[in-house]
């Protein structure tokens, strides 16, 4: 008897320890702030803005805590703690434009690299007369058409001696916009041709693309593309970690870590034993959810036009004023043949990717909040550390006595590597139609259709189709598709490669609809091998068309 009550003391101190434990590491995490359950809805800091073309800003003045995270806007509706007047003597004014990586989404006010390069730069500087003064006026949300409009705007008012401009990968896309409740919401405005629309749109299940998308999507999704009802079957383990997401910071937050080897040292020769390992704890749970690698927009005639042009805009506005101008991108590939245009400028386009002492992939998975894909607070001193490098190197901080040198990757073999990306894209993925009945194509070409397989037209949405030519004697761009109306459409149908484009609106009349263009006909000069077609209902009317088939034939048999 007194051994089975001992034993029942003792299961019952081991239980208590670890309830102590768990209830300690809980705290722990909580109070340390590693982890934090946001409410993305829970946002209230926007305010539509006067500004043209800009669609929100901060709340001019707020003072809010989101996301643990303090958050302070001047009265322009920046990130910024302070109205900023003229110039003093002795400032040197730097302008940062970008979108939610400048703004600093979930770090604190002087986390964000902005403020953090602002306060490395004075800690460099040997002059006490001189002051760095750097702005932060990135807006969460924002694309490039909405950033060019935003600089247009305070160029002018603040008349900084520097302009640096951060360009990530889904400023191609369309940004957010905000609604009559003064939260942010996906932008329909136009239907573009990214994996971020798929996952969000389609959902997305695991990394790897098949052919036949239908076999990539979630349970949820499937059925709701086949119209049927789905009801989630969830085993006791899954059922227990849903709960456990719930109610535990600390079971998030483990979670989301992996243990990782890496070596502490390069390897030695062969027979030597000097060479070691070191484990590294590493997040990996925000990792996957920052910058979706938006890869067949960058292909797109379309999209790529409307990136380089607004680019442009803001290179001649800044010029205007008389300002240098450093825009950056964030593992985005320049083209040469965009960028050389503006090479008698004084303009410089760098990929600040070479600064970060690692490749891009890793960068991403060391240096995210975990809770979400964003940079944390060491993943933005990198950012601010690289762009200090940066500026030395171009000989435009010339008055810096010291400063942190990163390792610069090879440029040549940056571009050559490029080269091989966009290759094996196109040779990958790219295809000559999209085939909506079987699903086939769809993963690279059309993102976001919404319901599947149905062309929004609510708003005049379009939808853009990046194709291939396999040879250059396909005569024709085939569509077909179904009205469902009683009274038709007009739909208007554009196609571009880039150097040529030509347009013209189609009367889709009820019920199966088929009709084509001569490819010959509508791109008579240029033979580049990619090209795309957008559709624009042009009814006000909330229905949908369905498509089955837009591509290219041989005949239209």
């Amino acid at each position: 008897m007194y051994k089975v009550q001992a034993t029942f003391q003792r299961i019952i101190l081991i239980l208590l320890s670890l309830a102590f434990s768990f209830l300690l590491i809980e705290t722990i995490v909580r109070l340390s702030g590693v982890w934090v359950k946001a409410n993305y809805d829970d946002r209230n800091y926007f305010a539509p803005t006067p500004i043209e073309k800009v669609p929100y800003a901060l709340k001019p003045g707020c003072r809010v805590v989101w996301a643990r995270t303090k958050i302070i806007s001047n009265s322009d509706g920046i990130r910024c703690e302070h109205d900023v007047g003229p110039k003093t003597k002795g400032t040197y004014r730097i302008l940062v434009m970008g979108d939610s990586i400048t703004f600093g989404f979930g770090v604190d006010q002087q986390e964000a690299y902005p403020q953090q390069m602002e306060e490395l730069l004075n800690d460099l500087s040997e002059n006490p007369q001189f002051h760095y003064e750097v702005i932060n006026a990135g807006i969460e949300g924002f694309n490039l058409e909405n950033e060019v409009h935003l600089l247009k705007f305070l160029e002018q008012k603040y008349q900084p001696d520097l302009v640096l401009w951060l360009v990530v990968s889904n400023d191609w896309d369309d940004s957010l916009s905000l609604n009559s409740d003064g939260k942010l919401t996906t932008s329909k405005a136009d239907y573009a041709a990214t994996s971020e629309w798929l996952e969000f749109s389609w959902g997305l299940a695991g990394s790897f693309l098949y052919e036949d998308f239908f076999q990539c999507m979630d349970p949820v999704h499937q059925n709701w593309a086949l119209g049927k009802p789905y009801v989630e079957n969830k085993s006791a383990l899954d059922r227990v970690d849903s709960l456990l997401q719930d109610i535990s910071y600390a079971y998030c937050f483990f979670q989301s870590r992996q243990w990782r080897f890496r070596d502490a040292a390069p390897r030695p020769a062969s027979g030597q034993k000097s060479w070691k390992r070191r484990v590294e704890f590493t997040a990996t749970g925000g990792f996957q959810d920052l910058l979706p690698e938006i890869k067949s927009i960058y292909l797109s005639p379309h999209f790529k036009s409307r990136f380089y042009n607004n680019i442009l805009e803001g290179i001649e506005t800044v010029l205007k004023g008389g300002t240098r101008l450093v825009i950056y991108g964030l593992n985005i590939m320049f083209e040469k043949d965009q960028i050389s245009k503006y090479s008698s400028t004084g303009v410089t386009f760098q990929d600040i990717s070479q600064y970060l002492g690692m490749s891009y992939e890793k960068f991403r998975q060391s240096y995210n909040l975990g809770w979400d894909g964003h940079f944390n607070r060491s993943g933005n001193k990198t950012l601010a550390e690289s762009m200090i490098q940066s500026l030395v190197d171009l000989g435009i901080l010339r008055q810096l006595a010291v400063h942190p040198r990163r390792r610069v990757y090879n440029k040549d073999q940056y571009w050559k590597q490029a080269e091989i990306n966009r290759r094996e894209l196109v040779d990958s993925f790219l295809l000559p139609f999209v085939d909506f009945r079987k699903f086939t194509g769809i993963f690279q070409l059309v993102g976001g259709l919404y319901p599947p397989r149905v062309f929004p037209i609510k708003e005049g949405s379009p939808i853009t189709l990046i194709l291939r030519r396999d040879n250059h004697d396909t005569p024709r761009i085939y569509i077909s598709g179904e009205n469902f109306t009683q009274i038709g459409h007009s739909v208007a149908v554009s196609v571009g490669d880039g150097l040529e484009s030509f347009s013209e609106t189609r009367e889709w009349l009820p019920g199966k609809v088929q009709f084509s263009l001569r490819l010959s006909d509508v791109l008579t000069k240029s033979h580049n091998e990619i090209f795309d077609v957008q559709l624009r209902c042009l009814s006000s009317r909330r229905e949908a068309l369905k498509l089955d088939y837009v591509g290219l034939i041989q005949n239209e048999n």
